[in-house]
């Protein structure tokens, strides 16, 4: 008699570089490749977009259980030409600079790798993470907090619902030079906003949902008007219960 195994996944890939890269219309391709020559990381941000449907898979599923958002660029650096002929494209080196995962920790890293390595993956377990495209600007110092009468909790962590229950978000110090702009979504509609360039934005909501932050700046581009892209994902505060 077969036995048969059940594989639980626990998160998801929220922004895909090479996804993105290769669904980009051909007007973003064109664009790109005019700017490589002149400003690669500007040409690589011709092909990003927002990842709309992995962003409404990961909303749905975590209204039904805990589930982690992450980075990841898929990027083989092999383009193929003709036959076994290839190209090695985008190189590392531009790769790693796109866009990165951050885990956030309330003890640093010791320097031994055993401990480093149980500390870095558990942050991962627990969602206690964000995404940022930092090409667009360095995102360490971020932070998404929920704080109540009765506990805080991180990204990532469960709280409890109660009168006064507050999200908040702080930005790095290059938020205001991004003109960033905070956006606060619970079960994946947008409830609020903070003003652009705000450091540190307080959102108050005592009801129940899944509660994550997209915060977006605007970019120029090579033809046309500047457009929005999101710079930081943060993953989802969990308030659960009634509000007493």
């Amino acid at each position: 008699m077969r036995s048969r195994h059940r594989t639980v996944i626990d998160g998801i890939e929220i922004l895909d570089l090479a996804v993105q890269f290769y669904a980009a219309p051909l007007e973003a391709k064109l664009a790109a490749v005019a700017m490589l020559p002149v400003n690669r990381m500007a040409g690589y941000l011709e092909l990003g977009t927002k990842a709309e449907p992995a962003l409404r898979m990961w909303d749905r599923i975590t209204q039904q259980r805990r589930f982690v958002g992450l980075y990841a660029a898929d990027l083989h650096q092999a383009v193929e030409l003709w036959g076994e002929e290839k190209m090695v494209f985008p190189p590392a080196e531009d790769v790693m600079r796109i866009a990165r995962n951050h885990i956030v920790s309330a003890r640093p890293f010791s320097g031994e790798f055993t401990a480093d390595s149980a500390l870095v993956y558990g942050a991962i377990r627990a969602g206690h993470l964000y995404v940022a495209v930092d090409v667009l600007g360095d995102s360490t110092g971020f932070m998404f907090k929920a704080s109540n009468r009765d506990s805080v909790a991180w990204m990532g962590d469960e709280i409890r619902v109660a009168p006064g229950t507050r999200y908040t978000v702080e930005l790095p110090a290059n938020g205001r030079k991004l003109g960033a702009v905070v956006r606060v979504l619970r079960n994946g509609i947008e409830v609020a906003q903070s003003a652009a360039g705000q450091r540190v934005y307080h959102y108050v909501d005592d009801r129940p949902g899944v509660y994550r932050v997209e915060v977006t700046t605007m970019v120029p581009t090579a033809f046309g008007a500047d457009r929005e892209m999101t710079w930081i994902y943060a993953n989802p505060i969990y308030a659960r219960g009634v509000p007493g």
